[in-house]
């Protein structure tokens, strides 16, 4: 018994078809892409006739499917830590069929393009190249998996950190100073968004300085926060020295040295 190709196609609704000439002397295939049904056909007819196009034995005829999926995540990275001024990576690795095209925002909810100065897309999307960290990208990415069969939308946070970074006029230096006189000295560090920074540990000539050390209580003074050190009625004999300050947080330290001449 012989079935029709009319007649085996009426099966394969909402189908269109196609047929190589690759082979013609022995075989042909068919290939209806079906969009309603949401999955691929492939049919391999060995013809009776080589010249006859009508008519086919079931018994030789081969159906394959491939179903179509939606979205679905393989491998993102839901929480980054990068060091300001520095690059990271951030990673949406999603399967489905179709392929899903995958689309960014940053933190602004502003679409990122291949063209974009601070940002750049990789690996046909899959990957985000942050080129050059900064305070303002701390916060939440989005990454889009879409295809056919539906979307699906990841948050990838970025925690935009650095060792505490040196103040304007607010870190200690060379000072030259009168006898008699007053002087405050200071340790101050700017942390990262959102992070704090530990409280300054002080040094005078390479020894720790503490509230229960200071040379004459009387004289020197921390600030409540031990951002500044006061010292007054300046002793050149005894108050001439080279102090130090250090100030650390999880992602490293800021120290800084200055010298105190009294004249």
């Amino acid at each position: 018994m012989q079935w029709s190709v009319a007649a085996l196609l009426l099966v394969i609704a909402s189908a269109s078809l196609a047929v190589p000439t690759d082979d013609p002397a022995r075989s042909t295939f068919y290939k209806p892409t079906v969009y309603r049904h949401h999955f691929d056909i492939l049919l391999r007819f060995d013809l009776t006739d080589p010249t006859d196009r009508t008519s086919v034995h079931p018994a030789e005829c081969t159906v394959l499917f491939s179903e179509t999926l939606a979205p679905v995540e393989q491998y993102v990275s839901r929480e980054v830590k990068a060091t300001i001024g520095q690059e990271t990576i951030l990673d949406c690795f999603f399967g489905g069929n179709p392929i899903p095209e995958i689309l960014w925002q940053n933190v602004s909810n502003h679409e990122i393009r291949g063209d974009d100065s601070l940002y750049e897309i990789r690996n046909y999307g899959r990957q985000l190249l942050v080129k050059h960290v900064r305070e303002e990208d701390e916060g939440e990415f989005k990454c889009t998996a879409k295809n056919l069969m539906g979307e699906t939308q990841i948050e990838i946070r970025l925690n935009a950190t650095a060792p505490p970074r040196r103040v304007a006029y607010k870190g200690l230096t060379t000072l030259t100073r009168p006898d008699h006189s007053d002087v405050t000295l200071h340790c101050s560090g700017s942390p990262a968004r959102g992070e704090r920074a530990e409280t300054p540990l002080w040094y005078r000539n390479g020894g720790r300085l503490e509230k229960a050390n200071l040379p004459d209580p009387s004289r020197y003074k921390f600030s409540p926060d031990f951002t500044q050190l006061h010292i007054k009625d300046l002793n050149k004999k005894e108050d001439m020295a080279c102090f130090q300050c250090n100030i650390s947080n999880s992602e490293g330290y800021l120290f800084m040295d200055g010298y105190l001449r009294v004249i």
